[in-house]
C-alpha cells in the first residue's frame, strides 16, 4: 500500500513539473510573440515612411514634368499642334487597321 502512495506522489510531482514546464513554455511563447509583433510594427512603420518619401518624390517629379510640358507648349505651340495631329493620325491608322482584320 505504501508503494501505491509513493507512486501517486511521484505522479503528482511529475504532473506539477509538467505544468510548470508548460507554463514556462507558454510564457516564453508569449514573450516571443510580443517581440515579433513589436518588430513587425516597427518594420511596418519604416515601410510606410519610405513609401511616403517615394510618393512625395514621385509627386514632385510629376509636377516638375507637367510644368516642363506646359512651358514647352507655351514656347512652341505650332510644333505641339503638329505633334498632336501626327499622334492622332498614327492612332487612327492603327485602329482602322484593326477594324479591317
Amino acid at each position: 500500500m505504501n508503494d501505491g502512495h509513493k507512486g501517486s506522489a511521484s505522479a503528482v510531482k511529475d504532473g506539477d513539473r509538467g505544468v510548470g514546464l508548460f507554463d514556462e513554455a507558454k510564457e516564453r511563447i508569449s514573450d516571443l510573440t510580443e517581440d515579433a509583433k513589436a518588430r513587425g510594427e516597427k518594420l511596418i512603420g519604416q515601410v510606410k515612411d519610405r513609401g511616403n518619401e517615394i510618393w512625395e518624390d514621385a509627386q514632385g517629379r510629376g509636377q516638375d514634368a507637367w510644368k516642363d510640358v506646359q512651358t514647352f507648349i507655351q514656347k512652341n505651340p505650332g510644333k505641339c499642334i503638329g505633334y498632336s495631329f501626327l499622334a492622332g493620325a498614327i492612332v487612327s491608322a492603327l485602329f482602322l487597321r484593326r477594324k479591317e482584320k
